[in-house]
């Protein structure tokens, strides 16, 4: 995923891309009357008449002078600008994800404050805008030294071969037993937001047994899973589970410093949901940037 500044992506999001291929088109064909070569150009829906000439290469040359003289590039606004994508994380699970741009929009000039992490992070960003703690969502005006926030991290797969058989079993009956308490008879699925009756959904570890043992049998972990979600969620932790290495999640970060750093011009770009945050030089911000 290439990384762009925000007002970069602001400027693509409403001005589009500079399209390389001038709009002036033409060329040298014979003129059968006179037996010369004549030279014209189309310019901005025009045809632009550029003399007739004993020479092929002056023909060209009058051509690829008025081009050079009179560089017209489109401004674009190409569809696949509309379909990027941001790092985001989980606040559940805090596990890393894709999130589509839904929106960015050029705020006011605010004051900007700059937030050093120990580990060497900096991010600078509206005072306004929140940044995901241990503890929850606080501004970075809240903020000071000491502190800790939430950065970019690695933490180990989790492995089904550290949790025995018969434990897992126990686990899915005392889960299936909470399913019509926790479970309203028409509820949301926590994935995809959408309402479903009772019968199509699922109670699920939104954090999965394999990664915390200890939320395995805390009810906060637990929401209702429509089926179609469930079964992506499954396949995904089932092959995560299969491999080894790292994956991506946010972890706390001691703050080191946090000052004032000028009045700036700011933006604010809406990130679909439930993520509906985005990382910021490897911190997970919402709001200006």
């Amino acid at each position: 995923m290439r990384r762009r500044r925000v007002a970069e992506l602001c400027n693509l999001w409403h001005q589009g891309v500079s399209d390389a291929a001038p709009v002036a088109k033409g060329g040298v064909t014979r003129h059968g009357a006179t037996g010369k070569w004549q030279a014209q150009v189309r310019f901005r829906g025009e045809v632009r008449w550029l003399g007739l000439h004993e020479e092929r290469e002056a023909a060209e040359r009058a051509v690829a002078e008025f081009r050079a003289e009179n560089p017209n590039h489109r401004q674009r606004l190409l569809m696949s600008v509309r379909r990027n994508h941001v790092r985001a994380y989980d606040e559940r699970t805090l596990l890393a994800e894709r999130a589509q741009i839904l929106d960015i929009r050029r705020m006011d000039r605010e004051p900007v404050l700059r937030v050093d992490t120990d580990g060497g992070r900096q991010l600078r960003c509206g005072a306004g805008s929140e940044i995901l703690t241990p503890e929850g969502w606080r501004t970075l005006g809240e903020l000071g030294a000491g502190d800790s926030v939430m950065v970019t991290g690695k933490i180990p797969r989790p492995s089904e071969a550290t949790i025995p058989p018969s434990l897992r079993r126990g686990i899915g009956v005392w889960t299936s037993m909470q399913r019509n308490r926790l479970i309203r008879p028409v509820d949301d699925c926590y994935v995809c937001r959408m309402s479903f009756a009772r019968a199509e959904l699922e109670l699920d570890h939104v954090v999965p047994v394999a990664r915390d043992l200890l939320k395995a049998l805390d009810e906060r972990n637990l929401a209702p899973i429509c089926e179609p979600c469930h079964a992506v969620k499954n396949a995904e932790e089932q092959q995560l589970a299969r491999r080894a290495g790292m994956i991506a999640a946010a972890r706390p970060v001691p703050v080191v410093a946090i000052a004032k750093d000028g009045v700036e011009e700011t933006y604010e770009v809406a990130v679909q949901a439930p993520a509906a945050n985005l990382l910021a030089n490897g911190m997970v911000l919402r709001g200006a940037c």
